[in-house]
């Protein structure tokens, strides 16, 4: 196989593949091919599956530099006219294939910019073959998903916020309920109670309030009629204390007048 050479023939450059025709192994003829640049370009640039910026590259070492053997997606007159020297910074990939290695990673692509590139020597054509795609292309799926990632975290930290605010919030009133009732009761309102409907512990603490309350004020009510009681009973010792006094003093009077007689007597 030779390298790209122009032809008049064809007008532009060819590659040419020989093989010999044997019979008995006696060389009866050679089979050449010709191979159009063209052709090689179409295989080259499809770009199927390599996105927006992604392309396939094919270069030969000449001496010392590389020569790029067909287009590339972002320069379409590199083709036989492109060249880079070995040992420059810029097409690392493409200096490594050349040379005969095989590897892959992030480095500097023949135009400057940061590529994921994958990069091969062919032996049987003595190319040097590197597929490249930009790694900002690569990396926006994972940007997009870590974008995704945050707002689906942040959002969830809201959630959690909004479910602790209306726990502690509804943890809180009835507790603050129970603490005005009990102010209430104790500045002499003994007939108050809390409005909390509720099966858990809040609501069992409600109830066993309320209960407390009624017990509070049935203790109450029975405090003020035995007060009644007593003030009653009082009423009508002190009422049978006059009327013992009343009659004593009667009864001193009745005595007291014969006495005084009898001293007006002696």
């Amino acid at each position: 196989m030779s390298g790209f050479a122009p032809t008049a023939k064809s007008h532009g450059h060819v590659i040419y593949v020989a093989a010999p025709v044997l019979r008995d192994e006696t060389l009866i003829g050679v089979l050449i091919v010709e191979i159009n640049h063209k052709q090689i370009h179409q295989i080259v640039n499809q770009f199927a599956g390599l996105g927006e910026t992604g392309e396939t590259i094919v270069v030969t070492l000449q001496s010392d530099t590389i020569a790029f053997l067909a287009p590339t997606r972002h320069d379409p007159q590199a083709g036989l006219q492109r060249t880079l020297r070995v040992g420059d910074k810029l097409g690392q990939s493409l200096q490594r294939a050349a040379s005969g290695e095989a590897g892959s990673g992030i480095l500097l692509d023949y135009r400057g910019q940061e590529m994921f590139s994958a990069w091969r020597y062919l032996p049987t054509t003595g190319w040097g073959l590197a597929v490249e795609i930009d790694t900002r292309e690569v990396l926006a799926p994972l940007k997009l998903v870590l974008a995704r990632v945050v707002i689906l975290g942040l959002l969830a930290i809201a959630i959690v916020v909004v479910l602790a605010w209306y726990a502690a919030r509804s943890l809180s009133r009835p507790i603050v309920k129970l603490t005005q009732s009990a102010h209430k009761i104790a500045g002499g309102r003994p007939d108050e109670r809390v409005a909390i409907d509720r099966n858990d512990e809040i609501g069992e603490l409600a109830k066993a309030f309320n209960a407390m309350t009624d017990d509070v004020q049935q203790m109450h009510a029975t405090l003020e009629e035995q007060v009644r009681e007593r003030t009653a009973e009082l009423h009508e010792q002190q009422e049978r204390f006059q009327e013992l006094a009343t009659n004593i003093q009667e009864v001193t009077i009745m005595i007291g007048a014969p006495v005084v007689g009898l001293r007006k007597r002696i």
